[in-house]
């Protein structure tokens, strides 16, 4: 069984789909690409397609204001953890964020 069979069997089954359906070909392969295109980000075939657990954009948007507000209370404070990134890509979020942060510090402060 593909390792990725399991999960898009359990997605498909939470819409009421038997993904034995396409075999048997009740379902065409047009409307199953659809509605594996159609899965939210957070489901169990995207999140093992992506190799690790995944988060809506929103909750990354969140994750980002975060580390924003710890830096800003905070000197060197580690990035808040996001799913899959490695530690190398963390630090590049930390230095993006600092450098926002100094460029708001200088407009706030030519502003006064």
């Amino acid at each position: 069984m593909n390792s990725f069979h399991a999960q898009l069997e359990y997605d498909l089954a939470g819409l009421g789909i038997d993904l034995q359906d396409f075999w048997r070909g009740r379902i065409t392969l047009r409307r199953l690409h659809i509605l594996i295109n159609g899965l939210p980000i957070t489901s169990s075939t995207k999140s093992a397609l992506a190799g690790h657990p995944t988060w809506p954009d929103w909750q990354y948007m969140i994750a980002d204001l975060i580390d924003i507000q710890m830096r800003a209370i905070f000197k060197d404070p580690k990035p808040y953890p996001r799913p899959g990134e490695t530690e190398r890509a963390q630090q590049a979020l930390a230095v993006r964020t600092a450098r926002w942060l100094e460029r708001e510090k200088k407009r706030e402060g030519g502003q006064s």
